[in-house]
């Protein structure tokens, strides 16, 4: 079973830091209510939930396709090899 965030979503990061993960079908809906200056934008979740996001908390975007998934696995895959070889810890 692949967690939410290894199946391809949409993060709206926000200003504090944290961030949502919302349904790739989203970005399109999300992203022209948040560059309009829409005060909220009503839709799903990467879980399938309906939520509610105060846009003016919303600092950039970014989407992550099965390719930028894979990707990014690859390379955690590589950082967990380097760290074995050169005896790091850490």
């Amino acid at each position: 079973m692949k967690l939410v965030n290894e199946r391809p979503h949409l993060v709206a990061n926000c200003r504090d830091g944290s961030s949502w993960l919302l349904n790739i079908s989203e970005q399109e809906s999300f992203e022209a209510a948040w560059m309009a200056g829409k005060a909220f934008w009503i839709g799903l979740s990467a879980r399938g939930a309906r939520v509610a996001i105060k846009l003016a908390d919303i600092t950039g975007t970014a989407l992550n396709t099965a390719d930028v998934l894979e990707e990014l696995e690859a390379e955690r895959e590589e950082e967990q090899r380097r760290k074995l070889t050169s005896g790091d810890s850490d």
